[in-house]
């Protein structure tokens, strides 16, 4: 029955495909040309961060008015607001477990994956994939393997929006409903010659105007095309693939989604895997009564390019996608991503266009003069234009002007400037309400004093920003998630102890896929198996920054001032456990050790222990003092019990004897009974 359904199974499946092909490619490519030309806003905005915020126009007039580049940056202090709450309020990742029975695993999983996320420097890269989207609207994360086997092997980095395309109809924010997604890379061609050094002869060509290199390398790769002639009739130009001047190659790593109708397991513990016929578990589930399913459900194929060329292709893509986008939000009717900067971009330039504009004021005068006042030979229009502009400045006048009572008059727009300063003064104001920050949040208390009303304020202000931050969270969860699964998938089948609890208490070990004999039935099984277990990625409650640390430090310090004395030397270990010195656990378990207290302040001491075992002993010899006299009185009853019974026993065996002997006696048949 086993082998009919097998045999049946390995009939329907649908066989896979070869790959991506050029045309496909070539099509998404023509998407990605298709697709709004939102990159250009988003760099203005990333520009708008870096004080790139004037155009050559804008520069070229300051600089024939005899003034620099006047910009007041206000977007950098207020995105530097929000990038620093993301910095104090990092939160860590944390595996959870839906059953009991693989808490150990969720717990050893949770050291690991916070040991890779130290390692790879997750935080970092997390830091900037979110202060690109805060700026820009969109930034990426990569979670894969490092190609160098000194390296630490899970990678986790950060990627520049300029490198990521994806499928525009997709709208899911993690992007697993998109059809295809494509990382554009530029490399050295010698780099890639030494990385790829089978395809040396495609990097040759390339550069060689597809000229004896092709000759000499030969027909290699029947798939690849008829030849040199095929760059010419693909679809794609050049320059998106080639750079003569720095001699480097742009690769394409394609991932694109495939439908597949084939077979699933329900398995008993709730876990839906894909029915594979070389696996002798899922044979054996069939062969239990799990029955298949004929499902249709999606696969991810990888492929990478170089320019029309396809290097290699593989379905083989065990945890999903590497790329991670981080959004700040997304327009509701194109999907086009943006910052907060772009809503703050028209009120900087107003700011700017006002203060050149207050400094050219400040800085320019009228003059008013009959055209009889200047000496001719002395001044000129232009000269004496010149010397007014200056804080001191001399005129020579015309003797034999006709006004000699006057002619000439100077008079500046003080005025005007007023009114210049004022108006600027209200866009800097507009420019922090539009992006949600007020200015008590940036240190300025401004016209408010009340300390409950900074507070509301700064409240306020921070709620405003809740949607940014949650989408953070969701980004750092599918993160945690992808790295989780990397783990699981390299840790798969071999046995790894991990050292969970924190430094300076006592620690664990856990041992992970641990080969174990079920007594019942005598199968080898794995304890604390990492691929069959239920897990989930969450986020901690309670950020673990030093910078929150100290916040929550501070406030336990107050906490413990009002408290009695007693409990002041109670509370006073933590308080020390949440600071950041090196040897704060030594420091708190001395005072705990003065204060008769465990290393956690549970009474646990290694002393306190050694003595408490040393009292027990102590009063179990001393109750087995009293207990002599009834022991010793019971053991002399058994030992007359003991002498009774033998007695008895010799007395019966003897009246045996004598019976035996009175049997075999000469004339006792007589004697005996007769038996009816």
């Amino acid at each position: 029955m086993q082998q009919r359904v097998v045999d049946k199974l390995d009939r329907d499946r649908d066989p896979r495909s070869d790959g991506l092909s050029l045309a496909q490619f070539e099509k998404f490519t023509q998407q990605i040309r298709d697709q709004p030309d939102w990159r250009v806003e988003a760099d203005r905005c990333a520009d708008y961060y870096d004080n790139n915020q004037l155009d050559r126009e804008t520069l070229a007039r300051l600089e024939a008015r005899g003034m620099g580049p006047l910009i007041r940056n206000l977007v950098k202090p207020t995105i530097d607001l929000v990038l620093g709450i993301e910095a104090q309020n990092k939160r860590d990742w944390r595996v959870e477990a839906d059953t009991d029975e693989v808490e150990e695993t969720a717990e050893g999983l949770s050291s690991k994956l916070h040991e890779s996320e130290r390692e790879a420097r997750a935080d970092r890269a997390i830091s900037d994939a979110f202060g690109a989207s805060v700026k820009a609207g969109l930034g990426w994360v990569e979670v894969g393997e490092s190609p160098d086997p000194f390296d630490y092997p899970d990678t986790v980095e950060y990627i520049h929006r300029r490198e990521m395309w994806w499928d525009w109809f997709a709208r899911k924010p993690d992007l697993k409903d998109a059809g295809w997604l494509i990382r554009r890379r530029w490399y050295e061609v010698d780099y890639l010659k030494g990385l790829l050094p089978q395809w040396a002869w495609v990097f040759d060509t390339a550069f060689d105007n597809w000229g004896r290199a092709w000759i000499d390398s030969g027909d290699r790769q029947p798939w690849l095309g008829e030849g040199p002639e095929q760059p010419a009739r693909s679809s794609l130009t050049e320059m998106e693939w080639i750079d003569r001047t720095r001699r480097r190659v742009c690769l394409h790593e394609v991932r694109h989604r495939v439908y597949v109708r084939g077979y699933v397991l329900t398995l008993p513990d709730g876990r839906v895997v894909e029915l594979d016929l070389d696996n002798p578990m899922h044979l054996l589930a069939v062969n239990q009564g799990v029955r298949p399913e004929a499902r249709l459900y999606s696969k991810w194929q990888v492929s990478l390019w170089a320019g029309p060329y396809r290097l290699s292709a593989s379905d083989k893509v065990p945890n999903g996608l590497p790329w991670i986008p981080f959004w700040a939000f997304r327009e509701d009717l194109t999907g086009i991503p943006y910052g907060m900067i772009r809503t703050m971009v028209s009120q900087q330039d107003e700011v700017n266009a006002r203060r050149q504009m207050l400094m050219w004021m400040l800085s320019s005068v009228v003059v008013q003069m009959d055209a009889d006042a200047l000496d001719q030979k002395n001044n000129t229009i232009g000269d004496v234009m010149e010397r007014v502009a200056r804080p001191d400045f001399a005129v020579i006048l015309d003797p034999n002007r006709t006004n000699k009572a006057g002619g000439f008059n100077i008079s500046r727009n003080a005025q005007l400037a007023n009114q210049q300063f004022e108006v600027m003064k209200d866009a800097e104001q507009g420019l922090q309400a539009v992006a949600g920050v007020f200015g008590q949040m940036l240190g300025d208390a401004g016209s408010v004093t009340a300390g409950t009303a900074i507070n509301q304020l700064i409240n306020q202000g921070t709620t405003g920003l809740a949607e940014l931050f949650d989408n953070l969270g969701y980004a750092r969860r599918l993160v945690g998630e992808r790295l989780l699964s990397q783990i699981r998938q390299r840790i798969k089948g071999v046995e790894v102890d991990v050292v969970v609890g924190e430094r300076g208490k006592p620690r664990s070990i856990i041992t992970l896929n641990r080969p174990a004999v079920d007594p019942r039935t005598g199968l080898v099984y794995l304890e604390n198996d990492t691929e069959r277990c239920k897990l989930k990625v969450a986020l901690e409650d309670v950020p673990s920054t030093p910078t929150y640390r100290t916040q929550q430090q501070t406030m336990m310090a107050e906490m413990i001032k009002g408290l009695p004395p007693q409990l002041q030397a109670v509370a006073a270990p933590y308080w020390v456990e949440l600071g950041d010195s090196p040897r704060k656990h030594e420091l708190a378990g001395a005072m705990r050790k003065v204060l008769g207290l465990g290393g956690d302040g549970s009474g646990d001491d290694p002393e306190t222990v050694a003595l408490r075992q040393r009292v027990e002993q102590l009063t179990a010899a001393l109750e087995q003092l009293k207990q002599a006299p009834v022991i010793a009185k019971t053991q002399a009853e058994a030992e007359r019990a003991r002498a009774d019974a033998e007695h008895r026993r010799a007395q019966t065996d003897r009246l045996h004897l004598e019976t035996i002997d009175q049997i075999h006696r000469p004339g006792a048949d007589a004697a005996v009974p007769a038996r009816h």
